[in-house]
């Protein structure tokens, strides 16, 4: 508006209202020669209050679309014709041309300063393979060519989306990672229509959720993230003030959403291949050292301190299942872990029974407080920690758990793979190492039975063969000590030889008759007698050896050849026994050899004793053909 050479600010006012919306709505031209005429347009005055008397009006016309109006006042009546309105229309075609001519040029300035802030946000994100930078550069980027109060990046992940960047908040960090559930509507809409999502005023919208203190958020758009025909998630613009944004930079939003999408699937494909480059070099280091060696114990260090490591914590335990107690046993531990109370637990008990029980990894966000918590170790757990069990697994089952503590609160999805990998690894190579132990223990155990068949053969000493026996039972079977008795069964009594492991020098027990004591029992029974608890046991309240010993286990077991009773074969141990079938197998293999020594050292004796009976016979019946 300019009047008598003064220039005024320009105001903005409807198209549709009076003299101008009639000029732009008609496209005709029009004049008012006098105040009435102009008060029945309902004409809107700008300028100076004084009121103008005469109006001309034309068109600004470009080709067949009319892009505004302008109009002449005069503050004194008739003051204009069809003279001055034909010289109005000359002048509004050119004014038309000039201000489209200077549309353009501002268009096309504003399209190459977008293109330009493209190609800057395009070199930047090509030059980087971190996931938050490239996004943190979008939204800069973005930023010069779509106004906004503040912004943020939201990632799809599973049935959550997590704010990978907040920008322009006062509580970005509190922002970042937060998780909110995807199926909000707005979301599964682009999901859809991979189209961004315009709201002129967000408190106006019911289904904008006002997500931590949005309340001041009024213009709003959300632009999806579209990789491989696929919503990865989307771009939030925030404005304060409201109709911010409109359907003229959808394009350009859309184009910017695009390169953030190609940058963050670039770096995400990095980062992953990154990630599983340093995962099979994990695997290819522990697999290497567990080869290395074929000690069990060696091997869960290997893997307690690559867990460790990987996982970034000081505390972590390894749960080893032990076969003799029928428990789970904490063969190593670190940092916390180091101070539970009870490191032995049945398989029914804690989360460490759990794990190994169900074969599957358990998640605890915060173990002071777990309700599996073995409640005997509640007190001895440190505050603030969380926990990841990892069951150790191999072809032949279970083999025990590997015990991680962390910060509560922390995630770790990715570091649980590779520790279930590696637990395996690791579990496969303890079962290589037991088979090994075992095929190792074997030749062992023939070579010990061949030796006791060689003296067996070699020698008539039954003393001599029965001490190689016992020596060989202690070497083989880990126990204190190992006694043998021989059956009378003319005179119902067990005598014994000499034992071996007791801690008196060749003990004396005293002959045992049929029935009475551990030995006697044996023998009535003839079937192999276990007992846990010597000290309790009411057939041991007569052996004064036994509680002299403080011997706690023992075997028996009948030696029987061909159905008559030779002997009991008795092993004693000073602590809890719970022997493997492999074990007691073994002990019945001796136990064999020592009834077949028996036998045959008794046969030896009843033919030295026939044929020395036959020879005295023999001189008789000599003696009396002499006479």
């Amino acid at each position: 508006t300019v009047e008598t050479g003064k220039r005024f600010e320009l105001e903005r006012a409807p198209g549709t209202r009076g003299l101008a919306g009639f000029i732009i709505n008609s496209g005709n031209s029009l004049i008012l020669k006098n105040n009435v005429e102009i008060e029945q347009r309902e004409a809107i005055h700008f300028g100076s209050p004084e009121h103008v008397q005469a109006v001309v009006a034309v068109p600004l016309r470009i080709s067949d679309q009319i892009i505004g109006m302008i109009s002449a006042q005069s503050y004194q009546p008739y003051a204009y014709d069809l003279e001055e309105q034909a010289l109005l229309e000359m002048l509004a075609t050119h004014a038309a041309t000039a201000i489209e001519n200077s549309r353009l040029f501002i268009s096309e300035k504003k399209r190459r300063q977008e293109a330009e802030t493209l190609r800057q946000a395009a070199s930047v994100i090509s030059s980087t393979l971190d996931p938050d930078n490239v996004v943190k550069e979008i939204l800069v980027a973005l930023k010069q060519v779509i106004p906004y109060d503040s912004a943020s990046v939201f990632f799809h992940e599973g049935d959550q989306l997590r704010i990978a960047m907040a920008w322009g908040n006062s509580r970005v960090s509190e922002l970042t990672n937060l998780t909110f559930p995807a199926d909000d509507e707005f979301f599964q809409i682009m999901k859809r229509t991979g189209r961004p999502i315009i709201l002129q005023d967000a408190q106006a919208d019911p289904r904008f959720k006002n997500w931590e203190d949005a309340l001041m958020v009024h213009g709003w758009m959300a632009i999806p993230l579209v990789t491989r025909g696929t919503v990865m998630g989307y771009i939030a613009l925030d404005s304060y003030a409201p109709a911010t944004y409109d359907q003229a930079i959808v394009e350009t939003a859309m184009a910017f959403a695009n390169q953030a999408a190609a940058g963050i699937e670039n770096a995400r494909l990095y980062d992953e291949t990154q990630r599983r480059l340093k995962e099979l070099e994990i695997i290819n280091r522990v697999s290497m050292s567990l080869r290395l060696t074929q000690a069990p114990d060696e091997m869960l260090v290997i893997l307690l301190n690559e867990a460790l490591r990987l996982i970034d914590t000081p505390h972590g335990s390894i749960w080893l299942y032990d076969h003799t107690s029928d428990k789970l046993v904490q063969r190593f531990a670190k940092g916390a872990e180091a101070k539970i109370k009870h490191t032995a637990l049945s398989l029914a008990n804690g989360i460490v029974g759990h794990t190994f029980e169900t074969g599957k990894v358990y998640i605890s966000p915060e173990l002071k407080n777990d309700a599996l918590l073995y409640e005997a170790n509640r007190e001895s757990v440190t505050p603030g920690l969380g926990g990841v069990y990892i069951p150790i697994q191999s072809t032949a089952g279970p083999v025990g758990v590997v015990a991680i503590e962390l910060d509560k609160g922390r995630q770790i999805p990715d570091e649980i793979n590779l520790l279930t990998i590696l637990a395996e690894i690791t579990g496969n190579s303890i079962h290589r190492a037991q088979l090994y132990d075992q095929s190792q223990r074997q030749v062992r155990r023939l070579t010990s039975l061949h030796d006791i068949d060689s003296a067996i053969a070699s020698s008539f000493d039954l003393r001599l063969t029965l001490n190689i026996l016992m020596d060989q039972t202690l070497n083989h079977l880990n126990i204190d000590a190992v006694i043998i008795g021989l059956y009378h069964p003319d005179l119902q009594i067990i005598t014994y030889l000499p034992g071996v492991g007791f801690n008196v020098p060749s003990p004396t027990r005293p002959q045992v008759r049929i029935g009475e004591g551990l030995a006697g029992q044996v023998i009535v029974k003839q079937q192999t007698c276990i007992i846990t608890n010597l000290q309790n046991a009411p057939e041991a309240v007569n052996e004064p050896l036994i509680k002299r010993e403080g011997f706690v286990s023992y075997i028996g077991i009948p030696l029987i050849v061909k159905g008559q009773i030779k002997g009991v074969f008795e092993v004693f141990h000073r602590t809890p026994l719970a022997p493997t079938p492999d074990w007691m197998e073994f002990l019945h293999t001796l136990a064999g050899q020592a009834a077949i020594a028996i036998d045959g050292s008794q046969l030896f004796e009843n033919l030295q004793r026939s044929n020395q009976e036959l020879i005295q016979a023999y001189d008789i019946t000599l003696e009396g053909w002499a006479r």
